[in-house]
């Protein structure tokens, strides 16, 4: 019932909770008032005690678990504004192409986002670039 964007050294991501009423994620959610459900972008920290990303997704994914409790994190949401000024743009990048976040792996303290201070740090998670929102690819373009 989760599609979780897992990389290596960040935690792991809920890129999507599936709307099919079977699944644990969507009973869970039926069955619990709002501010306690299970919802696209927040973080899996653990899953039964497990911290890995390997194990929290071999976890959710085994049909012979009959309970999994999760410690789940929501994100926090900032913004950041600079300009380039000629300077690349000094961030290192990861991200599922089927995705709609960036995930930040490195941040040159050269590029222009380090340059003008902006705030953005290493595991943080670009949702928008301009307004520009819900595709990776769109994203990139307004990147450059």
């Amino acid at each position: 019932g989760l599609r979780l964007e897992l990389f290596e050294n960040s935690t792991a991501y809920i890129a999507e909770v599936e709307d099919d009423p079977t699944t644990l994620a969507s009973k869970h959610n039926a069955a619990t008032p709002e501010h306690l459900r299970i919802c696209k972008g927040f973080y899996i920290v653990s899953a039964n005690g497990k911290t890995t990303n390997a194990e929290i997704s071999s976890l959710l994914k085994s049909s012979t678990v009959g309970q999994v409790d999760l410690v789940i994190r929501r994100p926090t949401t900032k913004s950041a504004s600079f300009k380039k000024n000629g300077l690349p743009l000094g961030l290192m990048l990861k991200y599922d192409k089927n995705g709609d976040t960036l995930l930040v792996m490195d941040v040159d303290a050269s590029g222009a986002v380090s340059v003008a201070d902006a705030n953005v740090r290493l595991g943080d998670r670009i949702t928008a670039v301009n307004s520009t929102r819900g595709s990776v690819a769109a994203m990139l373009d307004e990147l450059k």
